[in-house]
């Protein structure tokens, strides 16, 4: 594209333009990079801005922000946290490529919603040194959901919407920490519909 041309530091903003190629050249605002607050060139100290432009005038919008504690905002002007992603939507993508990744979104009521791309269905936990899988949750079949947990890459325990589940590892207790058989319950136990 059309090389950057770079104004001056002039009032702590510093900005991007471009020339449209136009007779006589016209120059469109590409980005800012600005430095705003109190400062008094000795104790100082400010905001620092960057805004991008997204359509061809000069209105220029923040995009990211880092604040006077170090704090670095997307979407938001008052970041509380050293990294702070505000949105509506989708807040978080980490992917392998641009069409295999997973998405974060935190809703309004405060949920945690977990999304994936490319036909992934899992969200697993590893331990990164030996390789070895702990626990997941995804899909089993073609419409089951499981939850599983493991010792080494064998799964122990699975509970399944809609297959079969079970415990394949040690003693179950109920109502007790240390049960010395397979089944322990510590109480009274109904059979039947009622």
């Amino acid at each position: 594209g059309t090389p950057l041309t770079y104004s001056t530091v002039q009032q702590n903003v510093l900005n991007g333009y471009y020339t449209t190629g136009e007779s006589p050249n016209r120059y469109m605002r590409y980005f800012d990079i600005a430095c705003v607050g109190d400062g008094d060139g000795t104790n100082g100290g400010g905001n620092i801005r960057f805004l991008t432009n997204p359509i061809a005038n000069d209105t220029a919008v923040e995009r990211m922000r880092i604040d006077t504690a170090g704090n670095v905002g997307i979407g938001t002007a008052s970041p509380g946290a050293k990294l702070a992603s505000i949105s509506t939507t989708e807040q978080l993508r980490i992917g392998y490529s641009n069409s295999m990744y997973g998405s974060f979104t935190i809703s309004s009521t405060g949920d945690i919603n977990y999304t994936t791309s490319g036909g992934g269905n899992e969200f697993d936990f590893w331990n990164g040194v030996a390789a070895v899988r702990y626990v997941d949750i995804g899909q089993g079949g073609s419409s089951e959901k499981q939850f599983r947990i493991f010792n080494g890459n064998s799964a122990k325990i699975i509970l399944s919407s809609t297959g079969n589940s079970y415990i394949n590892s040690g003693n179950v207790g109920i109502g007790v920490t240390a049960p010395e058989h397979k089944l322990v319950v510590a109480g009274t136990i109904g059979f039947g519909a009622t």
